[in-house]
């Protein structure tokens, strides 16, 4: 009898894939991140990108941000890209990797929320030719710079979220109902974990709720952003450590007002 094989008879593969579009060598603390993955995970592949990976380099959308030194949203497009070619995991080079992604590959893919229902982009995981990731790859059909000069500046998790509630339901879920009903309704909803298994840390007061659930955090290094734009928010975080999170907020509330 012929063994009847579909999109959902695969697994994800054991690669995983991050980006790097500096030619400057890796940070101290990036570099410690991508060398904890390769001991926790001895038996993966690892795929680092650049320009020249694929000749992703002369792809429209990654070409202009990248000549506009908007890096994070030429990389938008190499993590879907890599995925969708080669399935895997992507992972952003300031995520820490806490446990083992291997009960996560029988999983036709795996994300998780950045908050509601929006999608943490940071972390990824996909079987290979996945049509959510094809659908979001035809937003990078456009040019990154507009006829006017200004940037299609919308951030990966708008585009993801766009793009995938065109034809499925996003669900944020606990992880039994996701494992038991993924597969099966594959075609008509989205699931996503829980905050605490991917992103349990607050981008805004840099605040870590890890749980036993956690298997990796997203630091939010904003490696390629320059350092004038990140000094609001490391301020901010350098302040909560002194006083907390409830007097910065209350005085970031007496400012608004």
């Amino acid at each position: 009898m012929e063994v009847r094989n579909t999109i959902l008879d695969q697994r994800i593969p054991k690669i995983i894939h991050y980006c790097w579009l500096s030619t400057d060598p890796f940070p101290k603390d990036i570099a410690a991140f991508v060398a904890s993955w390769k001991k926790l995970l001895p038996d993966y592949e690892f795929m680092l990108w650049d320009l020249k990976r694929d000749h992703v380099g002369e792809n429209r959308w990654v070409r202009q941000s990248f000549e506009a030194k908007k890096y994070a949203f030429a990389a938008d497009y190499i993590r879907i890209y890599a995925l969708h070619q080669y399935g895997g995991i992507y992972l952003d080079t300031d995520v820490e990797v806490l446990k083992k992604f291997d009960d996560l590959l029988h999983l036709p893919y795996f994300a998780g929320t950045e908050g509601g229902k929006w999608i943490e982009a940071a972390i990824l995981g996909s079987i290979k030719d996945a049509d959510w990731l094809k659908d979001i790859l035809f937003y990078f059909d456009q040019p990154f710079v507009n006829t006017d000069g200004s940037f299609a500046m919308i951030t990966l998790p708008q585009v993801m979220n766009r793009y995938i509630e065109k034809k499925r339901k996003i669900v944020v879920a606990e992880k039994e109902e996701i494992l038991q009903n993924i597969s099966r309704n594959y075609n008509s909803h989205f699931y996503i974990f829980e905050k605490d298994f991917f992103s349990p840390k607050d981008m805004g007061t840099g605040v870590i709720s890890k749980t036993t659930n956690t298997y990796a955090i997203h630091h939010f290094a904003m490696s390629w952003i320059p350092a004038t734009e990140k000094f609001i928010p490391n301020l901010k975080r350098a302040m909560i450590k002194l006083f907390g999170v409830h007097t910065i907020n209350a005085i970031i509330r007496l400012i608004k007002k």
